[in-house]
């Protein structure tokens, strides 16, 4: 076991590369977002990261944290716990009424609190990085997503 004294904490660009792998990236394509490199170079060098004690920990511990918030809100026993299952796995219309359905709570939440920033803020913009799950009618529309880089 390393010497917990000598593990060096990610630095500022190894944190973004932590972000975009967290947000769904894979090693190679965070690697390229975090250090705006080309594709080869980060084919090379995204490996190495997993590696490094120090990035590891601070992976884990942030994957660790999401786990735990995703449990909390996906809760079945509560209504934004059942808002935000319906919002990532249901039909799309469902989806876009559990969207507008946890927009007014959090406006309620927001006008009782005073107008300032809610517990429910960090969910929100969670559940807005999480990759949604589209039924694609033939490989010409995920190209077509790919393509124009369009959330999916």
């Amino acid at each position: 076991m390393a010497n917990l004294s000598k593990i060096k904490p990610p630095t500022p660009t190894q944190r973004k590369w932590i972000e975009h792998v967290l947000q769904g990236d894979s090693d190679i394509q965070a690697y390229v977002k975090a250090y705006r490199c080309k594709p080869e170079t980060a084919h090379k060098n995204a490996h190495r990261l997993r590696k490094h004690e120090g990035i590891l920990r601070a992976l884990i511990g942030a994957q660790a944290r999401m786990e735990q918030m995703w449990m909390q809100a996906l809760a079945p026993t509560t209504k934004k716990g059942r808002l935000v299952r319906v919002m990532m796995t249901g039909s799309d219309s469902d989806a876009i009424r559990a969207v507008k359905e946890l927009n007014a709570m959090e406006e309620r939440e927001r006008a009782l609190g005073g107008g300032e920033g809610t517990e429910f803020d960090e969910l929100v913009v969670m559940i807005a990085r999480k990759r949604r799950t589209l039924p694609f009618q033939d490989q010409d529309d995920q190209d077509v997503i790919e393509l124009e880089d369009l959330p999916q």
